[in-house]
């Protein structure tokens, strides 16, 4: 940053953030936003030099093709608070997030997107709100500065959200969040799973809150996301519900499924046979009779089903990370964290 003196521990020693890690991880997942950032850049500096915190900034490309990756490792030649994790390709925004996780230092953890849509000025009332003893803080987009299209689908996805889920935030999908390491060191991001961080955490039985936020309009490129967004957030709703239910418990889920079939299958048979022998012969019942082995054989298989569940997670260790690193400059040239003592993504 241009003023990082403000980072050491004592103005009259020469440790730096590599000797005893940061208060504060700024977590920034970038996909071709080229002309966003050096505005995001200059304005992070501002509100940072502000906080009497020990802070970083990681950036996250993942993927962009525009040149953002290059302009950020500029600036981590010449500001020692600046780090850049570069993969391979695209993964997605869920991975981008647990590569900066894994790396970043600080006690406390803000993600924003690199769009300039998400204003830093508000990270202090993040913070704020985090010192009230939560865990995670997320913002909340009242005014959002998006087309209706996009804030009708919102509506829509935050609602079922609230109902499926038991989270009762305004935004659920907001990205401009707080959190404590604690709850950092215990995600496991994977596919779309970024969205569903407030619903994983409350699992957990983390304590989250919420704090409006100033929302911008876009000023720079396109969004990243379209309607498919809805159908596939719609989607992973529903992975996410089970999850939160039966995650640790698939049986029952499927074993209890699977009895309902088997029961109202041996009932159909019964009723078969019982048919049948009266009239003396197969007849019409030939039908309820195969109707009756298949939900028998149906039930066992969900039965089954849970049962293998059940010992695969048993059997699961850590889940291996989604994501590949092409290349990372870390603040001060730091090439570990204390994140792999504890979670490996």
């Amino acid at each position: 940053m241009k003023n990082p003196e403000h980072l050491l521990a004592d103005a009259n020693e020469s440790r730096t953030i590599e000797d005893w890690g940061a208060d504060l991880s700024i977590v920034v997942p970038v996909k071709d936003e080229c002309e966003s950032l050096p505005q995001l850049y200059e304005e992070l500096c501002a509100v940072l030099a502000g906080l009497e915190l020990r802070s970083e900034v990681l950036f996250v490309d993942d993927g962009s093709t525009d040149g953002s990756p290059e302009l950020v490792e500029r600036w981590t030649e010449r500001d020692p608070c600046i780090g850049l994790i570069r993969l391979r390709g695209n993964f997605g925004k869920a991975a981008a997030l647990a590569a900066g996780f894994q790396h970043s230092r600080g006690r406390v953890i803000i993600t924003l997107d690199s769009d300039l849509q998400d204003d830093p000025r508000e990270i202090p009332r993040l913070l704020a709100r985090l010192d009230e003893g939560y865990d995670l803080v997320s913002g909340w987009k009242q005014e959002r500065k998006d087309p209706k299209s996009k804030i009708f689908c919102s509506k829509i996805y935050n609602f079922l959200a609230r109902r499926l889920t038991g989270v009762e935030l305004h935004d659920c999908n907001c990205g401009f969040k707080a959190y404590r390491r604690e709850l950092v060191e215990e995600l496991d991001l994977y596919g779309q799973f970024h969205r569903w961080i407030p619903a994983l955490a409350t699992w957990k039985h983390f304590r989250i809150g919420e704090v409006p936020v100033k929302h911008r309009a876009r000023l720079y490129g396109t969004s990243k996301y379209g309607f498919g967004r809805l159908f596939r957030g719609l989607f992973d709703l529903i992975t996410i519900s089970f999850f939160l239910r039966y995650l640790h418990t698939p049986n029952h889920f499927f074993g209890a499924a699977g009895l309902g079939f088997t029961l109202l299958g041996v009932a159909t048979e019964a009723t078969a046979v019982t048919q049948i022998a009266r009239a003396g012969s197969v007849g019409p019942w030939s039908t309820l009779l195969v109707m009756g082995l298949i939900l028998i054989v149906g039930g066992l298989m969900f039965i089954g089903l849970g049962l293998f569940s059940e010992m695969y997670i048993f059997s699961l260790g850590d889940r291996r990370r989604a994501y590949s690193i092409q290349d990372r400059r870390l603040p001060n040239n730091v090439m570990t964290s204390p994140m792999r003592l504890h979670k490996r993504y």
